[in-house]
Protein backbone atom coordinates (compact mmCIF):
# COMPACT_ATOMS: atom_id res chain seq x y z
CA UNK A 1 0.00 0.00 0.00
CA UNK A 2 1.78 3.45 -1.02
CA UNK A 3 1.41 6.38 1.71
CA UNK A 4 -0.32 8.51 -0.95
CA UNK A 5 -3.87 9.50 -1.31
CA UNK A 6 -6.14 8.59 -4.41
CA UNK A 7 -7.15 10.54 -6.80
CA UNK A 8 -10.60 11.06 -6.13
CA UNK A 9 -10.24 11.51 -2.60
CA UNK A 10 -9.88 15.65 -2.28
CA UNK A 11 -7.67 16.65 0.64
CA UNK A 12 -9.33 18.84 2.77
CA UNK A 13 -7.03 21.56 4.30
CA UNK A 14 -9.19 24.34 5.64
CA UNK A 15 -9.15 22.70 9.22
CA UNK A 16 -5.52 22.42 10.80
CA UNK A 17 -4.51 21.76 14.63
CA UNK A 18 -1.38 23.55 15.72
CA UNK A 19 -0.33 21.74 18.86
CA UNK A 20 2.63 23.66 19.38
CA UNK A 21 1.54 27.34 19.45
CA UNK A 22 1.60 28.94 22.83
CA UNK A 23 -1.18 30.47 24.81
CA UNK A 24 -2.32 34.35 23.90
CA UNK A 25 -2.49 35.11 27.15
CA UNK A 26 0.51 34.37 29.79
CA UNK A 27 -0.51 37.22 32.51
CA UNK A 28 -0.33 36.22 35.81
CA UNK A 29 -2.50 38.33 37.44
CA UNK A 30 -5.65 38.30 34.66
CA UNK A 31 -8.26 40.82 34.66
CA UNK A 32 -11.16 40.39 31.81
CA UNK A 33 -13.17 42.25 29.93
CA UNK A 34 -16.16 40.58 28.14
CA UNK A 35 -17.07 41.84 24.80
CA UNK A 36 -20.87 41.37 24.19
CA UNK A 37 -20.76 42.36 21.03
CA UNK A 38 -18.26 40.01 19.44
CA UNK A 39 -18.73 37.26 22.27
CA UNK A 40 -15.17 37.55 23.45
CA UNK A 41 -13.65 37.37 26.85
CA UNK A 42 -10.63 39.50 26.75
CA UNK A 43 -7.57 40.38 29.15
CA UNK A 44 -7.32 43.41 30.41
CA UNK A 45 -3.72 43.11 30.88
CA UNK A 46 -2.24 42.25 27.24
CA UNK A 47 -5.55 42.27 24.99
CA UNK A 48 -5.05 38.85 24.23
CA UNK A 49 -8.59 37.02 23.62
CA UNK A 50 -8.68 34.50 26.30
CA UNK A 51 -10.90 30.91 26.30
CA UNK A 52 -13.99 31.69 28.17
CA UNK A 53 -13.44 27.77 29.86
CA UNK A 54 -9.77 29.25 31.16
CA UNK A 55 -11.60 32.61 32.38
CA UNK A 56 -13.65 30.98 34.29
CA UNK A 57 -11.39 28.50 35.90
CA UNK A 58 -9.26 31.83 36.89
CA UNK A 59 -12.37 33.51 38.24
CA UNK A 60 -13.53 30.08 40.31
CA UNK A 61 -9.66 30.03 41.84
CA UNK A 62 -9.70 33.82 42.63
CA UNK A 63 -13.03 33.34 44.08
CA UNK A 64 -11.96 30.31 46.26
CA UNK A 65 -8.82 32.11 47.30
CA UNK A 66 -11.05 35.04 48.66
CA UNK A 67 -13.66 33.10 50.25
CA UNK A 68 -10.23 31.10 52.41
CA UNK A 69 -8.51 34.85 52.81
CA UNK A 70 -12.15 36.15 54.17
CA UNK A 71 -12.44 33.26 56.90
CA UNK A 72 -9.11 34.11 57.89
CA UNK A 73 -9.86 37.82 58.32
CA UNK A 74 -12.81 36.68 60.25
CA UNK A 75 -10.59 34.18 62.79
CA UNK A 76 -8.36 37.24 63.18
CA UNK A 77 -11.19 39.52 63.81
CA UNK A 78 -12.50 36.66 66.28
CA UNK A 79 -9.60 36.51 68.30
CA UNK A 80 -9.00 40.06 68.41
CA UNK A 81 -12.19 40.45 69.79
CA UNK A 82 -11.26 38.16 72.57
CA UNK A 83 -7.93 39.47 73.29
CA UNK A 84 -7.41 41.61 76.59
CA UNK A 85 -4.15 42.71 76.93
CA UNK A 86 -3.94 42.66 80.62
CA UNK A 87 -3.88 38.90 80.51
CA UNK A 88 -0.29 38.87 78.97
CA UNK A 89 0.51 40.30 82.62
CA UNK A 90 -1.73 37.67 84.88
CA UNK A 91 0.25 35.10 83.03
CA UNK A 92 3.58 36.64 83.32
CA UNK A 93 2.71 36.74 87.41
CA UNK A 94 1.87 32.74 87.26
CA UNK A 95 5.05 32.08 85.33
CA UNK A 96 6.78 33.99 88.45
CA UNK A 97 4.51 32.24 91.47
CA UNK A 98 5.16 28.99 89.64
CA UNK A 99 8.77 29.03 89.67
CA UNK A 100 8.32 28.67 93.37
CA UNK A 101 11.18 30.33 94.08
CA UNK A 102 10.54 33.80 93.20
CA UNK A 103 7.67 37.11 93.97
CA UNK A 104 6.56 39.51 92.11
CA UNK A 105 7.42 43.02 93.41
CA UNK A 106 5.16 45.92 94.86
CA UNK A 107 5.81 48.35 92.09
CA UNK A 108 5.81 51.06 95.03
CA UNK A 109 7.60 49.74 97.58
CA UNK A 110 9.27 47.36 95.90
CA UNK A 111 8.26 44.17 98.48
CA UNK A 112 7.27 41.05 97.37
CA UNK A 113 3.18 40.23 96.87
CA UNK A 114 1.93 36.83 97.07
CA UNK A 115 -0.86 35.71 95.50
CA UNK A 116 -3.64 35.63 98.13
CA UNK A 117 -2.51 39.42 98.94
CA UNK A 118 -3.63 39.94 94.98
CA UNK A 119 -7.00 39.09 96.11
CA UNK A 120 -7.97 40.79 98.66
CA UNK A 121 -9.56 43.79 97.41
CA UNK A 122 -9.84 44.97 93.62
CA UNK A 123 -10.19 48.90 92.61
CA UNK A 124 -12.54 49.60 89.54
CA UNK A 125 -9.78 49.97 86.27
CA UNK A 126 -11.27 52.83 85.03
CA UNK A 127 -11.48 54.88 88.55
CA UNK A 128 -7.61 53.50 88.97
CA UNK A 129 -6.68 55.02 85.45
CA UNK A 130 -7.86 57.90 86.18
CA UNK A 131 -6.14 58.31 90.04
CA UNK A 132 -2.73 57.69 87.64
CA UNK A 133 -3.29 60.38 85.28
CA UNK A 134 -3.93 62.86 87.92
CA UNK A 135 -1.05 61.61 90.51
CA UNK A 136 1.30 62.08 87.39
CA UNK A 137 -0.32 65.27 85.96
CA UNK A 138 0.56 66.87 89.65
CA UNK A 139 4.15 65.38 89.46
CA UNK A 140 4.81 66.92 86.62
CA UNK A 141 3.53 70.25 87.85
CA UNK A 142 5.61 70.21 90.87
CA UNK A 143 8.71 69.82 88.40
CA UNK A 144 7.82 72.63 86.45
CA UNK A 145 10.38 75.59 87.21
CA UNK A 146 8.41 78.14 88.28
Amino acid sequence: MSDKLPDNVVQITALRINHDKDKRCTCRKRRFEVDTHNREILCVECGAVVDPYEAMIDLAYKVNNLNEETKNLLEQRKQLLNWKPYLLAVKKLEKIYRSGDMLPCCPHCGRGVEAKDLTKASVNRKCEAERRRFAESRKEAQNEPG
